[in-house]
């Protein structure tokens, strides 16, 4: 509790009731929280953070009096009343805000970002019948497979977000009931008397959510409490995955979503504004009288507490990292375009030739593939890649189980090919994740390459597709596509580790990527599923140990890698302690266990993708950047200049002013965005002994994110990273299984 009333060190004790039980409270007063907190943060750190916790909450207030309201844990505040129907495609977009306060270098800084919302508009109920409409042959199996780790919104009340754990067809909103300070209720009474919304469908089913609290600590586990909802005033949120390839749909999105830095700088003005403003109209809430008093209204907030929002954003000094360097097949050399891009119709460091392949299509995509395989071969050329015509199989059976067979009648003719190439129609594109579960637990594996029969049909010029497919088929060998110009201050016995965790519809794994040669183009993948109570940090130091006795191997059992690299990415700001004691720690745990003369320098840097930091350069070509943040002493830009704000260059930094001067830590913008805003990674380093200056750990980052082989340009990540997500996430999302030991070596989740 907080407040501008100070009685002084002697308790004050309080009477009050609630539901005729009376309870006599008593405060005593824990903290004055100074300005000397403020602008010595590290003099005492349990003071300043409950300084930091105060003004979050104090700016949480002003956005509930601007009758925003909050939408998840992520802290986005949403505006109902302002949002836009798209209803081409039965969507709407609710536009809001996510601020955070944060001592930084240049003080307390008030961070602002504006966030959007999509929703369906349509119920959940109505899903459900069009998932019965369309022919479901077990339609409780697909509604709870539809609707399992899905998001829907409520739309009553404080329009609450809900992730849905299961669909009860057991139940409905009249036989469920539970208990109300009225007495026990059934669903259907309830909403009728306390949202005055009238249940019309008796019969549906309910979604249920499963609410875990977390006990006392001390006091045991953590337990659980379901809460029952009524598809009928749910609607799901989040883009249905069918609309992100509907290009028309997603351009309309876009115009409310992919906003420009000049008008994602208005929107944050117009906050600004609003936090000094008293006279804020309001809709009526539950409980609330129709207008709220003065001292309600968000300029007097701020008057009460002493607290001034100046309206502009500060200026910070940023810098440019030099360009980093792509090399190609013989010896050639080349630089990334201005915007990090380096297409490139050269040959390739490492051409794999293909001689030894299948290729299996339905019955109606004959011609299709002839002409695919003629274009592949032109492509192929390109790059120094020699093609020879594949062993065609032709299926009539466009199941997986269709797949399957002809590739098992196939490689009876052909032992352990190179490649299996399917081209899928389009009613057998859901049966991907079965032939991809199929070939990579088979002994020995099978690396597979999956096409759309529609991205091939419906291209006017097969070429940009052929070669995007023939390079990802030899990244999947282990060719090298190009190689990235390291700083030279790397030791060339060095492991580059990507860690990151993906999570989707109740399956959680980790990928760890590792490589294992000197120019950091050749990687050993590790998966690990995550139960709901798994402790990461055991699983880190193992892994590790793992991946450097790979590293050991690869080099004929010459040498250990002398430093260790370790990019963690998925890992928020209220972790970053817990990373520490735990993983770090793990690692020389396990290896004093297991190699335990063995020891390494070790740099460990957790990576931050979900930023909501922004700042922008002036169109002048200068190296001055700017940040979407109000402070109270700096002016910054003028009005008139906002026309001129741009996304920085790839490859800017800035390790001044908006981070921790006390913490090894920068913002680094290492991609080129062409719609919409930049989102800078904020990469913290949090154990280093690896003796490498900050401007050539800078510049690895940066030129890490050049390596990625399925995109020829910057990433917003080091490559590390982006392996261990895409081998994580292809578990998550289909395979759910790990992989032949074989494949852990090749990047077949590409």
């Amino acid at each position: 509790m907080y407040t501008t009333f100070d009685a002084g060190a002697s308790p004050v004790v309080q009477e009050t009731a609630l539901f005729d039980t009376r309870y006599i409270v008593t405060l005593t007063r824990a903290h004055i929280i100074s300005l000397e907190d403020i602008l010595h943060p590290h003099k005492d750190m349990a003071k300043a953070q409950t300084a930091n916790t105060f003004f979050n909450i104090l700016i949480k207030s002003l956005l509930h009096s601007l009758n925003m309201i909050p939408v998840g844990r992520t802290g986005r505040y949403l505006i109902p009343q302002e949002g836009t129907r798209i209803n081409d495609y039965s969507l709407q977009i609710w536009p809001g805000y996510k601020t955070s306060v944060k001592l930084c270098d240049a003080g307390l800084l008030l961070e602002i970002d504006y966030t959007s919302r999509i929703l369906s508009q349509k119920s959940a109920l109505q899903v459900i019948e069009e998932l019965k409409e369309n022919g479901s042959r077990n339609l409780q199996a697909d509604v709870k497979e539809y609707f399992k780790g899905r998001s829907v919104i409520a739309w009553y009340g404080n329009k609450r977000n809900y992730i849905i754990d299961d669909v009860d067809f057991n139940l409905n909103p009249d036989t469920h009931s539970f208990a109300t300070p009225e007495g026990m209720m059934n669903i259907t009474t309830y909403m009728l008397k306390k949202y005055q919304i009238k249940i019309k469908h008796r019969n549906q089913p309910l979604l249920l959510h499963k609410k875990r609290i977390r006990g006392v600590v001390g006091s045991g586990p953590e337990s659980e409490e379901k809460i029952y909802l009524v598809p009928e005033v749910c609607g799901l949120t989040g883009l249905p995955d069918e609309m992100r390839s509907n290009f028309q749909a997603m351009k309309q999105i876009a115009v409310h979503t992919k906003l420009t830095p000049d008008q994602r700088t208005d929107k944050m003005s117009k906050l600004l504004k609003l936090f000094n403003s008293m006279n804020i109209s309001r809709e009526r809430r539950e409980g609330q009288p129709p207008n709220r008093p003065p001292e309600d209204q968000p300029a007097e907030i701020l008057k009460r507490w002493g607290f001034e929002i100046l309206p502009d954003p500060i200026q910070v000094r940023g810098r440019k990292l030099p360009p980093v360097t792509v090399g190609l097949g013989g010896d050639q050399t080349i630089k990334p375009q201005g915007n990090g891009q380096f297409f490139f119709k050269q040959r390739i460091v490492t051409p794999l030739n293909l001689d030894k392949w299948i290729l299996v299509y339905d019955n109606r995509s004959y011609s299709t593939a002839e002409k695919f395989v003629d274009v592949l071969y032109n492509a192929s050329n390109t790059f120094g890649i020699k093609v020879d015509y594949p062993e065609y199989v032709e299926t009539h059976n466009v199941r997986a189980e269709g797949y399957i067979d002809a590739i098992q009648h196939a490689v009876k003719k052909i032992s352990e090919p190179q490649i299996i190439l399917c081209i899928l129609p389009r009613n057998a594109v859901n049966e991907y994740p079965k032939i991809k579960r199929w070939a990579i637990t088979q002994d020995p594996p099978h690396l597979t390459q999956m096409v759309k029969f529609d991205t091939l049909e419906r291209a006017k010029n097969m070429m940009p597709i052929c070669s995007k497919i023939i390079l990802q088929i030899n990244a999947k060998r282990n060719g090298d596509l190009w190689r990235i110009g390291i700083p030279k201050e790397v030791p060339k016995k060095t492991m580059m580790v990507g860690i990151d965790i993906s999570r989707e519809k109740g399956f959680t794994y980790l990928g760890f990527s590792s490589s294992y040669n000197p120019v950091f183009t050749k990687y050993y993948t590790q998966l690990m599923k995550l139960e709901e109570k798994t402790e990461i940090s055991g699983t880190v130091g193992s892994l590790l140990c793992n991946a450097v006795m790979r590293f050991y191997e690869e080099t004929s059992k010459r040498f250990f890698p002398e430093l260790i690299i370790i990019y963690r990415d998925g890992v928020g700001d209220s972790q970053k302690h817990e990373v520490f004691c735990s993983e770090v720690e793990s690692i020389f745990r396990v290896f004093a266990d297991k190699l335990e003369n063995y020891k390494p320098k070790l740099l460990f840097a957790i990576i931050n993708k979900k930023v909501h930091t922004r700042f922008f350069r002036k169109n002048t070509g200068g190296g001055e950047t700017f940040s979407g943040r109000g402070r109270g002493s700096r002016r910054g830009l003028a009005e008139e200049s906002r026309q001129d704000l741009v996304n920085p260059d790839p490859g800017t930094v800035i390790h001044e002013d908006l981070v921790d001067d006390n913490l090894y830590e920068f913002l680094i913008m290492p991609q080129h965005v062409n719609e919409g805003t930049g989102t800078p990674v904020r990469v913290h380093v949090i154990y280093d002994t690896s003796g490498l200056s900050l401007t050539v750990f800078e510049e690895l980052t940066n030129a890490l994110c050049y390596g990625y082989d399925n995109w020829q340009g910057a990433i917003r990540v080091p490559a590390p990273c982006k392996y261990a997500f895409t081998h994580a996430r292809l578990a998550t999302r289909y395979t759910r299984t790990k992989p032949h030991a074989q494949l852990l070596s090749q990047k077949y989740f590409l």
